[in-house]
């Protein structure tokens, strides 16, 4: 059984291999043990990208000399339009891409994790991802579709734009379109190297949570000096802290090197890495001891009972306090009540959640750092009352979480409200859509105000920070629900 170490050690040399090969990481494949399904992996994915790359670019070369072949009066100003209006909207390269993306990535973190779990312990052997990584792979594998999709729109848009100020020719124009790196091969091979880095940090973190005998996490600053590593990364190297528990790097948030939370400034190009903290106590268990313990801590990973509002999405987390009764006030005193209570509240490290109804009754939950849950029955005291909560900085979205918004519609509040270290935000008003069709309506809203964002010319480093807030200003104007947002006194 190769170690931890020598596992990790192997990963390294593969993708130092992978970075500097010419040509299929397959051609030029040395032994990397433990890792031998990788090389093939990577270069499937690669190849999928690169055909997805082609397919793309091709469909915008025939339509234009469709185009042309029918209008030669303001031609490129005339397929300009033509492009952002309908051709944009067409574009089926996300969804495409998302496919071939989940597939290399729950594959990848499949095989990782399975051989991390084998070097840590023996005993312990990997069966099954938990559902906090598949939900992740299948919100990242979206999310990097559209990413990639905008880019190349965005790209097209201003070489014809470029075309057009400098009064160049069909041909010109054409050829520009054919050779935009959005649509070369190397944006393909930068693309897998780059996710199977992610897939790298998302299985040492499926690992160390599925291994009893693991108690924490350490980064490990793995640059050299010819990468012009960060000093906050080098900073970091020997940082322990609990398995769950987040780093804090240079003014963000993460679980891992490369998690998607980080914006670019900490993910591109990092080659750091996670090591476990091991308990040689547990490590020293029987098996069946070790199984059940494993089990337990799956269970939690796989846990979906219960809603909740949740700052920063995707956690489930079932340690809330219960309910508890605070007290009754005049009806007339709840704008000012809960005042009271968000000034109280708005620098907690875990989220309150105060239910304030509309006879003046007042309920309090405190919940985790990342969501407060709520049992069938105490969901039901929300309907017609004003909710409000706090949204801890470490997970605050700068705006509701898309499990807020949903809780908000489904459960019939008057007004929900959400306050973090800079903004308060509400959500009030009723909407006649059905709530099965939320999603849908949330999945769109979400490309298009990652679009609008993309388009207002910020960059990926600024992403976070505005894209919820652009999410629920589009969906609840598609949906007729009052949304505002304004900045704390």
């Amino acid at each position: 059984m190769i170690s931890f170490d020598k596992l990790v050690e192997s990963l390294n040399k593969f993708i130092a291999k992978a970075e500097e090969a010419e040509g299929s990481i397959i051609d030029e494949m040395e032994d990397f043990p433990g890792l031998e399904l990788l090389p093939k992996l990577m270069d499937d994915f690669e190849t999928a990208i690169a055909r997805l790359l082609r397919v793309q670019r091709k469909r915008f070369v025939d339509e234009f000399n469709v185009f042309i072949a029918k209008d030669n009066k303001d031609t490129l100003g005339a397929f300009l339009v033509y492009m952002k209006d309908n051709l944009f909207a067409e574009d089926e390269f996300a969804e495409e891409f998302g496919e071939e993306a989940a597939r290399f990535l729950e594959l990848t973190t499949e095989e990782l994790s399975k051989r991390m779990m084998e070097s840590i312990d023996r005993d312990v052997s990997f069966n099954v991802l938990s559902k906090r990584t598949t939900d992740w792979i299948s919100n990242w594998s979206s999310d990097l579709g559209n990413i990639m999709k905008l880019n190349t729109h965005e790209a097209l848009e201003k070489e014809l734009i470029n075309a057009i100020d400098n009064g160049e020719s069909i041909a010109q124009a054409e050829l520009r379109i054919k050779d935009l790196p959005q649509f070369d091969r190397k944006r393909a091979k930068t693309t897998a190297q780059t996710e199977i880095l992610t897939a790298s940090s998302q299985a040492h973190y499926e690992s160390f949570m599925q291994s009893p005998a693991v108690t924490g996490k350490k980064w490990k600053h793995s640059g050299s000096k010819n990468n012009n590593p960060r000093v906050s990364h080098m900073a970091m190297d020997g940082v322990e802290i609990p398995v769950d528990d987040r780093f804090y790097v240079d003014g963000e948030f993460g679980l891992y090197p490369r998690d998607p939370d980080f914006s670019a400034k900490n993910r591109v190009n990092c080659k750091c890495v996670l090591g476990p903290a091991v308990d040689e106590d547990i490590l020293g268990l029987s098996k069946e001891e070790k199984e059940l313990i494993r089990q337990e801590a799956l269970d939690e990973m796989n846990s979906t009972s219960g809603s909740g509002l949740a700052a920063g999405g995707n956690r489930d987390d079932n340690e809330s306090e219960p309910l508890s009764f605070v007290e009754k006030i005049e009806p007339e005193d709840i704008p000012e009540a809960v005042q009271f209570y968000e000034d109280n509240i708005r620098y907690e490290q875990v989220e309150n959640a105060f239910i304030i109804q509309s006879d003046g009754e007042v309920y309090h939950k405190k919940g985790v750092a990342a969501n407060v849950n709520f049992t069938d029955d105490e969901l039901k005291q929300m309907k017609d009352a004003v909710v409000t909560h706090n949204h801890p900085i470490e997970e605050t979205q700068w705006s509701f979480s898309k499990e807020d918004f949903q809780l908000f519609v489904e459960t019939g509040m008057r007004e929900l409200r959400a306050t973090d270290e800079q903004f308060t935000y509400s959500l009030s008003g009723k909407s006649n859509t059905p709530v099965s069709k939320l999603v849908e309506i949330y999945r769109e809203s979400e490309s298009e105000a990652l679009e609008l964002i993309l388009e207002s010319g910020y960059d990926f480093e600024e992403i976070d920070f505005y894209r919820q807030h652009e999410i629920m200003k589009i969906v609840t104007d598609k949906l007729g629900i009052d949304y505002r947002r304004w900045k704390v006194d």
